[in-house]
Parts: structure tokens; C-alpha cells; sequence
């Protein structure tokens, strides 16, 4: 069987930041110069938890970036931040030339829908849709065509090993195969960023190594995973 590169046979595109305790870290130096996605010296607290402390962050486009610490150091809030789910307390986060953080609420969804993917640690699917009905979803509201959509909803299913799963509701599916529907949804998007939480953490070894290849394209992903890769 022919190996299908993925951005991290490639020398130069995969980085690791390594989160310390409440939210301080350690980052190589940049892959390529300039980051599409960026944080300066944020800070995030939750009541009298601190989770930042002046962390700062960036990945360039087409790099594929791994966030890995110690539970509670902040990698999930560090994601958020970056994606504009969460307003840090202090510091600063760019998008593509832009402050994310200085936008309103609205202007931050538009841009959530339309320019960034998400595969979050528990999938976040809707239970009352379908496997198909999920991954169309968001170029539905994207004003895609019906069509369009479900042909692009059933193209990633399959690439992911789950094309005959596409007329199930997610709670009959195993929770493999719900991590694999969420995966599906976020590179249907043809996003400029993926962001991911532990993206493979219900996918048993071989699955995880398949779902590297489809990734291959031109946004950076961010990911928070409890390895790099798995074996």
C-alpha cells in the first residue's frame, strides 16, 4: 500500500509547544516566518484560577503546531483563546493580520464559521442529526447548496473509514467513529485552521495514523494532544 504524505513527513512543518504550569511554556522557533494565527503574552483566569499567564504562541500557515503539558496547564483555554471562543483578560490574539480579540461577538462567530475548524476532545456533535447531517451542517450555513454539501459530507466520511455510517445518528455510532465524523466535519470546512483537542484520543493507534493523511493542506492545525502523534 503507497504511503500518502502528510504535513508531517515534511521537514520544517511540525512544531511542539510545550505548556508549563498555569499557563506558562516554552516554543521553538518559528517553522517559517510569520504566523497566521498568533497569541502575545495572554492571560486568562477563571475566578481565582489562573490559566494563562502570559502566554505567547503562533503558527504559520501550512505548519502543523502540538500542544502538550500536564493536565491543567491550560492547552484547552490556550485553544479557545486562539480561536476566539474565549476573550483573554490581557495580551493579544491575531488572525491573519487581524485582532481577533478586539472584535465583536459576532464578527467572532462569522469568522468561527467560515475560517476556523474545530475538533473538540468529546466530538460535539448535535445527537438528533445524522453522521452526514452533521459534517454538512456548517456549509449549510455557509450558504452551500444541499447538494454541494452532502456530497462534500459524504466524500470525508469515506476518506475516514466511515462512509457507510453516513445515514446513522451519532449516538448509534462508537465513540471512534463520533471522533471521526467531528475530524470529517472540520476538514470539510476547508478551514485556514483546524484547531483540535486531543483529536485522536478515541481512535485506537491505526485509525489515528490514517487520519494524519487527509490533513494534508494548506492551513496550520493546533492541536492539544496527550502525544505528539500516536504510535
Amino acid at each position: 500500500m503507497n504511503h500518502q504524505p502528510s504535513p508531517l513527513d515534511r521537514p520544517g512543518l511540525s512544531r511542539t509547544y510545550e505548556q508549563g504550569k498555569v499557563g506558562q511554556g516554552r516554543v521553538n522557533p518559528p517553522a517559517a516566518p510569520g504566523f497566521l494565527v498568533e497569541s502575545r503574552v495572554i492571560v486568562k483566569a477563571f475566578g481565582q484560577t489562573e490559566a494563562l499567564r502570559g502566554a505567547s504562541i503562533g503558527a504559520a500557515r501550512g505548519e502543523i503546531l502540538a500542544i502538550m503539558g500536564p493536565s491543567g496547564s491550560g492547552k484547552s483555554t490556550l485553544l479557545h483563546c486562539l480561536a476566539g471562543i474565549f476573550p483573554p483578560d490581557s495580551g493579544e490574539v491575531w488572525f491573519d493580520g487581524r485582532r481577533l480579540d478586539t472584535l465583536s461577538e459576532t464578527e467572532r462567530t462569522r469568522l468561527r464559521r467560515t475560517a476556523f475548524g474545530f475538533v473538540f476532545q468529546f466530538g460535539q456533535l448535535v445527537p438528533e442529526l445524522t453522521a452526514a447531517d452533521n459534517v454538512a451542517l456548517p456549509l449549510l450555513l455557509d450558504r452551500a447548496s444541499r447538494k454541494a454539501a452532502y456530497q462534500k459530507a459524504d466524500s470525508w466520511l469515506a476518506r475516514l473509514g466511515i462512509g457507510d455510517k453516513g445515514a446513522r445518528r451519532t449516538g448509534e455510532l462508537s465513540g471512534g467513529e463520533a471522533q471521526r465524523v467531528a475530524v470529517a466535519r472540520a476538514l470539510a470546512m476547508a478551514a485556514a485552521v483546524i484547531f483540535a483537542d486531543e483529536p485522536t484520543g478515541s481512535l485506537d493507534s491505526l485509525a489515528g495514523g490514517e487520519g494524519d493523511g487527509p490533513a494534508d493542506r494548506p492551513g496550520p492545525r493546533a492541536g492539544h494532544h496527550r502525544r505528539a502523534r500516536h504510535p
